[in-house]
């Protein structure tokens, strides 16, 4: 059954470590990611998270965020079902293989 997202906020979130660690391409004191919370209008509601390390995936907190408010419309207003989502995903394959994090 189609149903179209009411509400679709995207946050970053940081939450500190009690304590900092260290790894080969990174020092952090903190965990950095973008939190997401949907509503449908159905009533629905779901939560994620996404990482995105620039030592990872290329992508900062700010280029998720940027990925986020560009498609933020387009996600709300054109996928409504699991077709309507492929469909996106393949005419924003380039974007979206660019910025796996965000996507996630």
């Amino acid at each position: 059954m189609p149903a179209r997202i009411r509400r679709l906020n995207v946050k970053p979130l940081h939450i500190p470590f009690t304590v900092a660690f260290r790894h080969a391409s990174a020092e952090r004191s903190e965990t950095t990611t973008v939190w997401a919370d949907v509503t449908l209008e159905t009533g629905v509601t779901g939560s994620g998270e996404s990482c995105p390390r620039e030592y990872v995936t290329g992508e900062s907190l700010d280029t998720a965020l940027a990925f986020s408010r560009r498609h933020d419309a387009a996600i709300r207003d054109e996928i409504v079902d699991l077709a309507s989502l492929r469909a996106w995903v393949a005419s924003h394959e380039e974007d979206i293989d660019a910025n796996p994090a965000a996507w996630c």
